[in-house]
């Protein structure tokens, strides 16, 4: 019999049967480290690559199964955006070179600076659970709690910017080879697939009868949001020309 070191419980086995924790435990050394951190992020079968696989491939119905309970496989929602956040925020200041405006005092300039620094940001933070809230108004009498919305959106927003780095980095590679996409091209291409690609995960999720409606109430929503995005920047402008 085998004394558990997470939770104490004695058991028989390779693995707990009360916490799940491995028989074998060790001390930590870097083999150990990489080897848990291999287990746990980049494995095609489980975790953060397999969750990005998934939901890209399968959006409304893989986060459907969440909710109903197959959790194993993928990570949690919180985990999930905050994961691909630190990614996204890392890897934008690597292929987007920002150039302060010469002027900061003019309401242009501080609403461009702002929208460089914060308007990410306030995406991730701010932009879940609204679009959480907002949700309610295309799809009344809808089956999920707030949380769970919350949740859909957390992987949905976390595919939005692993694709705006795909643009990004195909950007930043014209560039070292002398030629750029024209920023429209960057902007239509991130919300085109935005929108197609959240009317495809609404389809499936909210069992909507054709793709062209959901794809509606997708636009309806993004058109709430981007409301909401110039309401801040406004809000934010006319605090920041103050100071």
């Amino acid at each position: 019999m085998i004394v558990c070191k997470n939770c104490g419980r004695v058991f028989d086995g390779n693995y707990c049967n009360n916490c799940g924790q491995s028989a074998k435990t060790r001390r930590l050394n870097w083999r150990f480290i990489v080897e848990n951190f291999e287990h746990e992020i980049l494995h095609f079968d489980h975790g953060i690559v397999f969750t990005i696989k998934e939901i890209f491939l399968r959006p409304g119905t893989t986060i459907k199964k969440f909710l109903e309970g197959k959790r194993k496989k993928y990570s949690h929602p919180l985990t999930y955006i905050a994961v691909i956040s630190v990614i996204y925020f890392i890897l934008r200041s690597v292929f987007v070179k920002y150039t302060p405006p010469a002027d900061t005092s003019d309401t242009q300039s501080i609403i461009t600076d702002f929208i460089y620094h914060y308007y990410p940001k306030i995406v991730v933070v701010v932009f879940i659970p609204l679009a959480a809230l907002f949700t309610g108004i295309f799809y009344p009498g809808n089956p999920y709690n707030f949380v769970e919305l919350f949740s859909f959106h957390c992987y949905i927003r976390g595919q939005f910017m692993l694709f705006e780095l795909l643009v990004l980095f195909i950007n930043w590679s014209l560039i070292h080879l002398g030629t750029a996409l024209p920023p429209v091209v960057t902007a239509g291409s991130t919300m085109l697939f935005n929108l197609l690609f959240m009317g495809w995960a609404q389809q499936q999720f909210f069992n909507d009868k054709n793709f062209f409606q959901a794809f509606l109430k997708a636009v309806g929503l993004t058109v709430l949001l981007m409301i909401s995005a110039a309401i801040l920047a406004i809000i934010a402008a006319n605090v920041l020309g103050k100071n």
